[in-house]
């Protein structure tokens, strides 16, 4: 991680890897879409998503077969110096501390960017442009509905079996303000975490004096404090007492 970060951005690598991964794009090694920055001192090389429209078809796509180079090798893409399949395959099978960058990444998108609150507002949002624009086709709007309501879930399961670890459900309920790893939730947070992350749990300094203890899985925890950190060893059900 630490060779390749000094040649490759690796944070958007790895962004793109998760976009393609819940997209189920078929052809994602596409061009031109490599750059490189040499006004950067270090990791000049960039990728932009390129041609993104064999999408949202096939939910149950396994994205760590599709994007990563098979056992045994066999090359990925229509160019000979495509270099994603291979630094990705190489980087989660060898480096450990690539594996947890890429957990961490994994789960900050899956529990606070693709939500089923944002999927459902972009779906709202393109199936109103298709009523205003007069779409007359509109057959495929059912099953992108389907596609984003599947994918998430289908999506968890593959990566548990290709990283070897399992995941762990975490549901916050809440009626006021509270930050989940720093991203603010109101109403509650259903997501999950690789067994063994950790989840830190925070009232913003406004919201303080009303706040009075939190529950977990039943159970008051000991510190009675606004901020806390849990280890996911096991599902977590957390409530937020408020005065």
């Amino acid at each position: 991680m630490a060779t390749a970060g000094e040649i490759v951005d690796l944070e958007n690598l790895t962004r793109w890897f998760l976009a393609i991964a819940f997209c189920a794009t078929r052809d994602p090694f596409q061009g031109p879409s490599q750059f490189r920055d040499a006004s950067r001192a270090r990791a000049q090389w960039f990728w932009v998503n390129w041609d993104m429209d064999a999408s949202f078809g096939q939910a149950g796509n396994n994205p760590f077969k599709e994007l990563l180079l098979p056992p045994g090798g066999g090359r990925r893409g229509r160019r000979a110096d495509e270099i994603r399949p291979y630094l990705m395959t190489a980087l989660l099978a060898q480096d450990p501390a690539y594996r947890e960058y890429f957990k961490a990444a994994w789960i900050r998108a899956m529990n606070f960017a693709i939500t089923p609150a944002f999927l459902r507002e972009r779906f709202e949002h393109y199936r109103e442009i298709a009523h205003t624009y007069g779409v007359e086709t509109v057959e495929y709007l059912p099953l992108l509905e389907t596609f984003l309501a599947k994918r998430g879930g289908v999506l968890r399961g593959h990566a548990e079996q290709y990283l070897q670890t399992p995941t762990v459900a975490c549901r916050l309920t809440t009626t006021g303000p509270v930050l989940v790893d720093g991203h603010p939730v109101n109403g509650g947070f259903d997501g999950y975490y690789f067994k063994g992350m950790r989840v830190t749990l925070d009232v913003p300094p406004a919201h303080a004096e009303r706040f009075s203890h939190w529950r977990v899985n039943g159970s008051p925890h000991p510190r009675r404090q606004t901020a806390i950190t849990l280890t996911a060893d096991r599902d977590l059900s957390i409530q937020a007492i408020w005065r």
